[in-house]
């Protein structure tokens, strides 16, 4: 369905460039998918633009067999612009041998005016936010043990983990691991949340932990939401998250799968309010400057124009 609507939308328009956002990760289906897409349509086209919101598309190639590899190099090789949201992300790119690579970062719509009135409510206890999808290597487990350290430090904190579960396991898993570590009064899990279902959660927190380690990482939204709503940002130092979030400026960043370093990092956080405020005040100033929607259409439009202007 996807190869016939853009067969047909390339006769109709006749559109001279194809801009395809090639995905990533540990499977290999949806990298199966876009090789079977970008083989059947990538010929109708004079040049091609790949937007490569994942992290490490061509590190699968040393897994594949030599016809696969032979596919890949087809259907991706040689792109007219790669579009990388990060200079820390792997040299996709490069490796993919594109004729011009540009760094985009992400850029997010602002809704914190809306609840900024929200956002200045203090909570009893500090709120620490958690928004992305539910799985082991969104670093979920080691923000629980964290917290399971920090509440055998005497802190009172409340934890919020939105979105939904990868897996019925993980659920179990995650549940038990809350059980078993007594931190059922004071975690929730609300679900998937969107709309300002979503902005209130942020509006309500005090602190964001980001402990991700997911393989395809690029630029998590998730952490630019948070720099929106003025949170100070605990994540981890992982693909392009470094180049959001500034050492001891609009946050702190630890390794990955250190759930004591975490820990460390959040507690000081949590124990000084104005620490907090001073660090989600420089985050929004951050987004302000460099990831707002705004910012985001002006750096693509250049970019699609520079391949545009080649192809007329």
């Amino acid at each position: 369905e996807v190869i016939r609507r853009i067969v047909a939308a390339r006769f109709r328009h006749r559109p001279h460039v194809l801009y395809y956002p090639p995905a990533a990760g540990p499977s290999r289906i949806p990298i199966y998918r876009d090789m079977a897409v970008l083989l059947a349509v990538r010929p109708l086209f004079r040049h091609v633009v790949f937007h490569l919101h994942s992290g490490g598309l061509t590190e699968i190639t040393p897994h594949l067999s030599a016809p696969e590899r032979l596919l890949f190099r087809k259907a991706y090789g040689h792109p007219d612009l790669a579009i990388s949201l990060s200079e820390l992300n792997p040299p996709d790119g490069e490796r993919l041998g594109a004729k011009d690579t540009q760094v985009i970062p992400n850029g997010v719509a602002d809704a914190y005016p809306r609840f900024a009135e929200l956002a200045q409510q203090r909570n009893a206890a500090p709120r620490i936010l958690f928004v992305g999808v539910l799985r082991e290597s969104k670093g979920i487990l080691v923000l629980l043990e964290a917290c399971k350290l920090l509440a055998a430090r005497g802190l009172e904190f409340e934890v919020q983990i939105v979105g939904g579960f990868h897996s019925r396991d993980f659920e179990n898993l995650t549940r038990r691991f809350v059980a078993e570590a007594g931190l059922e009064s004071f975690t929730s899990f609300p679900g998937v949340l969107t709309g300002d279902t979503k902005w209130r959660a942020y509006a309500g927190a005090d602190l964001f932990c980001f402990p991700s380690h997911y393989e395809s990482e690029a630029l998590p939204i998730a952490v630019l939401e948070a720099m929106q709503f003025e949170l100070p940002v605990v994540a981890t130092k992982w693909r392009g998250i470094p180049s959001l979030v500034i050492e001891n400026e609009t946050g702190n960043l630890v390794q990955m799968r250190d759930p004591l370093a975490v820990a460390d990092r959040m507690e000081p956080l949590l124990r000084d309010p104005e620490r907090r405020r001073a660090l989600g005040r420089a985050g929004r100033a951050r987004y302000l400057a460099e990831y707002t929607l705004e910012r985001w259409h002006h750096r693509m439009e250049e970019a699609l124009l520079s391949v545009t202007a080649t192809a007329l």
